[in-house]
């Protein structure tokens, strides 16, 4: 589920959100892996992820397929 208005730039997950309630949304989620494959992919050449603050496990949903990416890039912050 994700917290969502319009189009708004602030969209987020938000799991324990009831449903019905207004601008929460029901999304369907999957692995990179698990597209890649519905797909049928062989490589990408160039991979962009900005899912504030959630990179590191969408990486771990390409972890199959990482070695057929030829780069990656992600967003990163030096915030504590």
């Amino acid at each position: 589920r994700m917290a969502a208005g319009g189009a708004s730039t602030n969209a987020r997950i938000a799991p324990g959100a009831p449903l019905g309630k207004p601008g929460i949304v029901e999304v369907p989620m999957d692995t990179g892996a698990a597209v890649w494959s519905r797909l049928g992919l062989e490589a990408v050449s160039y991979l962009k992820v900005d899912t504030e603050g959630h990179d590191l496990d969408v990486l771990h949903g390409f972890a199959p397929v990482l070695g057929r990416i030829g780069f990656v890039q992600v967003e990163a912050s030096m915030n504590a």
